[in-house]
């Protein structure tokens, strides 16, 4: 194993504003996951879709009409409306190996505004940076979906 495939722990924050009510946040992020995280973010086969089942046990993943895909995450803890954390795994192919832990929270703001609260923590081979930057364009893509 080469220096830069050695191990590193990274964690990554930041909160995102929104231009929506708490509530409606909540439903895009997790009923409509798949209208608006990013093509380039999507390694599943051709015609999936991508998915959030918010029950404790459910999944991130990707799937096609014939069940074939990748899961990405299992939901681990879950405080609808507010909170949902994941765990997953990377595998080499898509930048890993590595496992993450990540919280999605909404923050109430005032009147038709909130905020999204991004958390991950990555134990493995990645590059700390590019998990952050990764998850910025997909939760950016997120907050830009949500504007009037």
């Amino acid at each position: 194993m080469s220096n830069s495939d050695s191990i590193r722990s990274h964690h990554i924050k930041f909160t995102l504003e929104l231009a929506a009510t708490p509530e409606h946040a909540w439903r895009w992020l997790t009923e409509s996951i798949d209208a608006w995280w990013p093509a380039d973010f999507r390694a599943g086969p051709a015609g999936s879709r991508m998915q959030l089942t918010a029950r404790l046990g459910g999944h991130l993943f990707e799937a096609d009409e014939l069940g074939n895909g990748i899961v990405w995450y299992q939901v681990i803890a879950l405080q609808a409306p507010t909170s949902v954390q994941l765990a997953g795994f990377i595998a080499p192919p898509f930048g890993g190996p590595a496992t993450s832990l990540l919280r999605l929270q909404i923050i109430r703001g005032t009147g038709k505004h909130c905020a999204l609260e991004v958390q991950d923590s990555v134990l493995g081979v990645v590059d700390g940076a590019a998990v952050e930057s990764g998850w910025r364009a997909i939760f950016g893509r997120f907050a830009e979906s949500l504007k009037p």
